[in-house]
């Protein structure tokens, strides 16, 4: 018997456990592509046959006018760690197509088990619809927090993803809308150009004045599973999602009514006394939810300049509005290259006080351990590779020379 070869790499182990990692993404991310591609196909197909070519590309032309400026705005509440465009995109898919299906075909079902005493539409919109299409929204979010949990390491990141998903869902369910009332209008009148302007006045009604609707009601259950990855006690963990869920499912219900049997005349009063107050409210939470969040990264990131990790003007650089603008005011000199490497080395500094917090709160794993220790290197600067990053950062304001000189 031969001896095992003393050459044999000491880190094979960790590269074969890395290459399988690896080989689960890949596969995983064909299974989301095929499982979106089938979805979009049925909705596509189902779609077109009821209500023609016309009316379908008028439909996606006015719904989709509203998506970037969503997405783009709620990317921007949270500046210090905006999610991944490559997150947001899963996310968006997730509520355009899988998560519409599955809401269809379950409302389909569901709305046939339910008294007949009742009218159909009325059963679909206010008994159904909210619990099935809340539940296949917020599916995603349960997801991402459980294979992905250092995604969403704070409740306003909860939220945020959440609120994306809602904008995805509502994109389609617009399709829906205005190419059915391009379709009806036209087989009832007669006219294109009436049909185009019957579009036009619901897409002021969903598309302008309450385009939030949906995203609004998944933010809800997205806060509810922020914070239940903060918490150590279990019966906490259950039950913040729990309400976040069912909070939604309230908001959703109490929408529909409302929108089923109040008039035209109704609406603008609906609007204006219930539609709007309910945005400001959750305007004010996540205005809350981020200051929160703001503070608790600048008390974790304090535990590590009291401890001596870390340098004052390195925690303040991050946790604070003017430190980080210092940052990359100086960054700007050096172009995009420098920029990159200031948002970089922020962002490190971000999760390091995240995985600060999971730890103090007790809910940290052992990779979080890991790469706290990763991330302290990065942002002390220890690393050569990163240190060397860090240099075109650092060299004209008060914290660059910090950073420079560290």
């Amino acid at each position: 018997m031969t001896a095992p070869s003393a050459a044999t790499p000491a880190g094979s182990g960790d590269q074969s456990a890395e290459a399988r990692a690896q080989f689960v993404v890949i596969v995983a991310w064909i299974v989301y592509i095929l499982v979106a591609m089938a979805c979009v196909w049925v909705l596509l197909t189902e779609l077109r046959t009821v209500v023609g070519f016309r009316a379908f590309a008028y439909g996606v032309f006015f719904a989709a006018l509203p998506v970037p400026v969503l997405v783009v705005g709620l990317a921007l509440v949270d500046r210090r760690r905006p999610p991944p465009t490559q997150l947001v995109l899963v996310v968006l898919v997730w509520g355009s197509c899988i998560a519409t299906l599955l809401a269809l075909k379950l409302n389909e079902f569901a709305v046939g088990h339910i008294s007949p005493d009742l009218n159909r539409d009325l059963r679909g919109a206010i008994f159904v619809a909210p619990w099935v299409e809340e539940a296949a929204k917020a599916s995603i979010l349960f997801a991402i927090a459980w294979w992905q949990r250092r995604r969403i390491v704070t409740p306003l990141g909860g939220a945020l993803y959440g609120a994306i998903a809602g904008v995805g869902f509502a994109f389609t369910e617009n399709v829906v809308y205005y190419s059915g009332v391009f379709q009806e209008t036209v087989m009832v009148k007669g006219d294109r150009s009436l049909a185009l302007d019957a579009v036009r006045d619901l897409f002021w009604w969903r598309g302008v004045a309450a385009p939030f609707v949906h995203p609004v009601f998944t933010l809800v259950t997205g806060l509810g599973i922020g914070l239940a990855l903060r918490q150590r006690n279990v019966g906490a963990r259950i039950l913040a999602p729990v309400a976040g869920y069912l909070g939604a499912v309230v908001l959703h219900t109490g929408y529909n009514t409302l929108a089923a049997y109040a008039t035209d005349r109704q609406l603008s009063a609906v609007y204006v006394g219930i539609l709007l107050p309910l945005l400001m409210a959750a305007i004010v939470v996540l205005a809350l939810v981020r200051r929160h969040d703001r503070r608790v990264l600048a008390a974790r990131l304090d535990d590590y300049v009291v401890t001596g990790w870390l340098r004052p003007w390195q925690a303040d650089a991050i946790a604070t509005g003017r430190g980080r603008r210092d940052v990359m005011r100086s960054a700007g000199q050096y172009g995009p290259f420098g920029r990159q490497h200031a948002r970089a080395w922020l962002s490190s500094g971000v999760d390091l006080g995240a995985i600060r917090d999971r730890i103090v709160r007790g809910v940290a794993s052992d990779e979080d351990l890991d790469t706290e220790r990763a991330l302290l290197d990065v942002v002390r600067g220890v690393l050569p590779e990163h240190r060397a990053a860090a240099r075109p950062i650092t060299q004209s304001a008060d914290v660059a020379t910090h950073i420079a000189t560290s």
